[in-house]
């Protein structure tokens, strides 16, 4: 029993480098999104095309509208090549 004891020490001893550069940390997509933004200084919740004023209506993919109240400019986040450009905007609720 105790030859093994002494057999298991140096097996760990030799095992720990390896297993030591092995962590993975997983950082959630929106805090990168969020870090970004505050580097850039991008806002926004929505995309809206070039030609598209503040204050202007636009209508929303579930087919409501909103009011575009900021301009950011031209963003990653938005994939649409019809709609490049990040705004802010409020929506408009309408009573049912």
């Amino acid at each position: 029993m105790a030859r093994l004891s002494y057999l298991r020490i140096p097996t760990l001893l030799f095992l720990v480098p390896l297993v030591s550069g092995c962590w993975f940390v997983y950082i959630p997509g929106t805090v990168v999104q969020s870090v970004s933004d505050g580097i850039t200084g991008s806002f926004g919740n929505a995309c809206v095309s070039p030609s598209a004023k503040m204050g202007e209506k636009v209508r929303t993919p579930t087919g409501g509208t909103a009011t575009i109240t900021a301009i950011s400019g031209p963003s990653s986040r938005c994939q649409n090549a019809a709609t490049p450009i990040r705004a802010e905007v409020t929506y408009d609720y309408q009573g049912l």
